[in-house]
């Protein structure tokens, strides 16, 4: 495999595995965002349930007002105007609280609360505000006040249950965050060991196999270089791998090739000089080199042989 296509495929598994987590990550997010928006809307729940409590508590406070103090037309006609306003701003969070309920024990429980207001509601203003009005009455009004009482205690029971589901569903919501929070902490930690050993050993596997090769380029080099100072008769070929030094290796052998024949050739043609002068030593002179050569030097030296005859 070639250095570049190991680099290529290094590279693109690095990107899948950066991509996969992107996508993991992105899921998280938007998940956390989700889990943010739902905690976030069970605040503003609880937020709506509070003011309905005090609106509850205010109602409660200003017809103990009437019921403890001395009947005055003037004060009883500002209170039952304020009672009149805090009913119509308890009217107006009838919709909000049908909202809040997001399973079948909260839906019954804001039923409950909205049958109890409507009986408030109706109870104090058809009879509670007709007999503070008449003033004469005072053992029928603190009856209708005790049952108004009740009503507007059930209320805030009610309202103390919508809350206390609210929060358990706050505390349901903080366990699913932390355990997805946990969750990416641990599948980053994992993807980051998972890089550093797989760039560790795509490292290692690019370093070993180059390594491997340059070792065996340079065994086949040494080897030609010692063909080429004539300390061995033999060479090797370089290995062709298949990187680019394997490349490289396979221009040069084609080099060595060429090389090693044309050596060959002129050893030959040297030694059958030698042989030849030996001889013309012993005068015999009908000897001739008949060898091919290519070397321009030897060529030269056989022209001048040529020319003794």
């Amino acid at each position: 495999m070639s250095l570049k296509l190991k680099s290529q495929l290094t590279l693109s598994l690095t990107v899948v595995i950066l991509v996969c987590f992107g996508v993991f990550l992105f899921s998280s997010i938007i998940k956390l965002d989700k889990i943010n928006d739902t905690k976030s809307q069970n605040y503003i729940e609880i937020l709506e349930i509070q003011s309905i409590k005090k609106l509850n508590f205010s109602i409660n406070q200003i017809l103990m007002d009437i019921a403890i103090k001395e009947p005055i037309e003037e004060i009883n006609a500002k209170n039952i105007k304020k009672v009149n306003i805090l009913f119509k701003k308890l009217r107006q969070k009838e919709q909000s609280l049908i909202l809040i309920a997001n399973n079948h024990q909260e839906r019954h429980l804001v039923l409950k609360l909205l049958n109890a207001f409507r009986e408030l509601e109706f109870i104090t203003k058809s009879d509670l505000i007709p007999l503070a009005k008449k003033s004469v009455n005072k053992k029928s009004f603190f009856i209708t006040y005790t049952q108004v009482k009740n009503i507007s205690k059930r209320m805030e029971i009610d309202l103390e249950s919508i809350i206390g589901n609210i929060h358990k569903t706050l505390e349901r919501t903080n366990q699913t965050k932390s355990v997805l929070v946990n969750e990416m902490k641990k599948s980053i930690v994992i993807i980051v060991l998972v890089l550093i050993l797989f760039s560790i050993l795509s490292s290692l596997f690019i370093f070993r196999g180059t390594n491997n090769s340059l070792k065996e380029f340079q065994i086949g080099l040494l080897d030609f270089f010692k063909f080429l100072n004539s300390e061995t008769d033999h060479t090797k070929l370089l290995y062709e791998s298949k990187d680019e030094i394997g490349k490289m290796a396979i221009a040069i052998n084609q080099n060595m090739k060429n090389i090693k024949l044309n050596i060959k050739e002129d050893r030959k043609f040297i030694h059958e000089t030698i042989n030849i002068l030996s001889e013309f030593e012993k005068g015999d002179l009908t000897q001739k080199v008949n060898l091919p050569v290519k070397n321009p030097s030897l060529l030269l030296l056989k022209q001048k042989l040529d020319d003794l005859y």
